[in-house]
C-alpha cells in the first residue's frame, strides 16, 4: 500500500494560450500578402494548471519565418512562456492558411493549435 501512495498521477499538457487570436496580412501591392512584424506569446501549463518550463513551441505554415529566414521555435521559460517577435508571414494572393502552433514536452505529450491568418 505504501507504493500506491507514492505513485504520481500521469503528467500531461494542460492549457496552451495564445496572445493573439489571429494574424493579419496585407497586400504589398504586388499580390503578396504579408506581415513583417508578427509578435506572439504562447503560454503553456501542465494538467494541474502550473506553468510549464522547457516545453518546445514550434510555429509552421503560411511562410512564417524569423527575420533571418529560419523556422521559428522556442522553449518555454520558467513562467511557461515562449515569446516570438519580428516574425515574417506571407502568402501569394488573398487565400491564406493558418499558422500551426505545436507544443511538445517529453512525458507531457503534444498539443497542436491553429492561428487563423486573415488577409486585410
Amino acid at each position: 500500500m505504501g507504493l500506491l501512495n507514492m505513485a504520481k498521477p500521469p503528467q500531461a499538457l494542460g492549457t496552451v494560450s495564445l496572445s493573439t487570436p489571429l494574424i493579419a496580412v496585407k497586400d504589398d501591392g504586388s499580390g503578396i500578402y504579408k506581415n513583417d512584424s508578427v509578435s506572439l506569446t504562447v503560454t503553456v501549463t501542465d494538467s494541474s494548471g502550473d506553468r510549464l518550463k522547457d516545453a518546445v513551441v514550434t510555429l509552421s505554415g503560411d511562410n512564417i519565418k524569423r527575420a533571418d529566414g529560419t523556422n521559428p521555435y522556442a522553449r518555454t521559460d520558467s513562467n511557461g512562456e515562449a515569446r516570438f517577435s519580428g516574425l515574417k508571414c506571407s502568402c501569394v494572393g488573398s487565400g491564406t492558411n493558418p499558422i500551426t502552433v505545436t507544443v511538445e514536452k517529453g512525458g507531457f505529450g503534444k498539443k497542436v493549435l491553429d492561428i487563423p491568418v486573415v488577409a486585410e
